[in-house]
């Protein structure tokens, strides 16, 4: 192959798109995750409301309907299933926020788990 250049610059040229390439590709993720985030965070409060409100309801209904003996067919586990799933939502969303936002957790995963030590024999 012919090339203008000698092998030792054009490694050398590699060698800098390679350092560049992390840069771009932080600032491309941080174009995305902004708006993403204020968009997550704008809604927050009404989700959280509509979230919370639905499984509030649903579990309050589904235990009334199954103690009160009115329905001799009340769908109990389907409609608990619905109100979890709903805090369960809620969760994740939240979750996603946390990982958008980029924050680091307040312990380090090293020094969450406290290690055992034995008692030494003598």
């Amino acid at each position: 192959m012919n090339s203008a250049l000698p092998p030792v610059e054009r490694r050398h040229i590699l060698s800098g798109a390679w350092h560049w390439t992390p840069r771009i590709l932080r600032i491309l993720w941080t174009l995305i995750r902004v708006p993403v985030l204020l968009v997550l965070v704008t809604f927050e409060p009404f989700v959280s409301l509509i979230l919370t409100t639905t499984a509030t309801v649903g579990i309050t209904t589904t235990l009334l309907l199954k103690f009160s003996g009115d329905l001799l067919h009340c769908p109990f586990w389907s409609m608990i299933a619905i109100a979890v799933s709903a805090l369960l939502l809620l969760m994740g969303y939240h979750v996603l926020i946390y990982i958008l936002s980029g924050l680091r957790p307040a312990i380090p995963p090293a020094q969450a788990i406290p290690k055992f030590r034995g008692h030494s024999q003598n």
